[in-house]
């Protein structure tokens, strides 16, 4: 999911994203890295 990780990475790169959000989307991406490896 491009789409996906680009909003995350835009996220990410906000001034100061609370620490359950930036935990969120860590999640999310390990979990589309796992999802990756697995095709």
């Amino acid at each position: 999911m491009v789409l996906v990780r680009y909003l995350v990475e835009a996220a990410l790169d906000q001034p100061n994203p609370s620490r359950e959000l930036r935990d969120i989307l860590q999640m999310v991406l390990e979990q589309g890295e796992h999802r990756d490896r697995l095709r």
